[in-house]
């Protein structure tokens, strides 16, 4: 989540449900356990393709904002508590 508020790309492992959170290929791109020859081709893809970079970053730090909106949060609890 600290990557996505700070409007850069994302590259994880499958673990800890980020992929429950965020969508692979439009918000952030996701490693198979020991595929380090996935996780470069990742790493250059980012590195030579710029605006695929600044479009998952884009996509990560609208997720992270929606998710994390206070007043909506806020709005929805006190629905539930009403």
């Amino acid at each position: 989540l600290e990557a996505a508020a700070s409007y850069v790309p994302i590259i994880a492992g499958q673990g800890a449900g980020i992929s429950e959170i965020f969508e692979e290929n439009k918000e952030l791109l996701l490693v198979h356990d020991g595929e380090v020859r996935e996780l470069v081709r990742h790493i250059k893809a980012l590195l030579n393709k710029p605006d695929f970079a600044a479009k998952l970053a884009h996509g990560a730090f609208n997720k992270y904002s929606e998710f994390n909106n206070c007043r909506k949060n806020s709005n929805k609890l006190r629905k539930i508590l009403s």
